[in-house]
């Protein structure tokens, strides 16, 4: 074992790299004290429960998710957005197998409120983000929003279907972006 007094981002990183390995919702305490070299007691030190390891687990997912680097010298318009999203989520599908499907399932059956409650605080930013650029890009052509078919609207159109397309395991977002360019262009 670690006499090492181990730190709480040691014991995420640990969990992150067995999230990498198979699913999240395999992932136990136990399992987590021994890839980390440590008592299981000291994971429940930091995480009294398997809900909160999840929970600061699939908020660090998400964090890397989003943080990845944007798209290199590409024009700041609404499907360049969406498509630089959706190459970061699928960077993250990528690392994180069935990430997008299970990560909420992950959760025991009476804190699925939590699995939710993280993934709306980080799709709300990215929807603000989508919306910014939309209201900014200048080559939507003229007329296509209107009091009852607005931007917002429109923006959680695109991220409904975006996540739910990753949920359902497909691997191109090619249908969507066509969508897009149709509505907009």
């Amino acid at each position: 074992m670690n006499t090492v007094v181990t730190s709480r981002e040691e014991i995420i990183a640990a969990t992150r790299a067995l999230a990498a390995k198979g699913h999240i919702a395999d992932i136990g305490i136990r399992a987590v004290a021994k890839a980390s070299g440590i008592a299981v007691g000291s994971v429940y030190y930091y995480f009294p429960s398997k809900d909160e390891l999840i929970a600061a687990l699939v908020e660090d997912i998400w964090r890397s998710i989003l943080s990845s680097p944007p798209r290199p010298n590409k024009k700041a318009d609404f499907i360049g957005a969406v498509e630089d999203f959706c190459r970061r989520v699928k960077k993250g599908s990528s690392d994180f197998p069935s990430f997008f499907a299970l990560h909420t399932l992950s959760f025991s059956k009476a804190d699925k409120y939590t699995g939710k409650k993280i993934m709306d605080k980080f799709l709300s930013g990215v929807r603000e983000d989508l919306l910014s650029v939309l209201e900014e890009d200048k080559t939507v052509k003229a007329g296509v929003f209107d009091s009852s078919f607005t931007r917002q609207a429109f923006v959680s159109f695109v991220l409904s279907n975006l996540l739910f397309s990753l949920s359902a395991g497909e691997k191109s977002s090619s249908t969507l972006l066509r969508v897009i360019r149709a509505v907009l262009y």
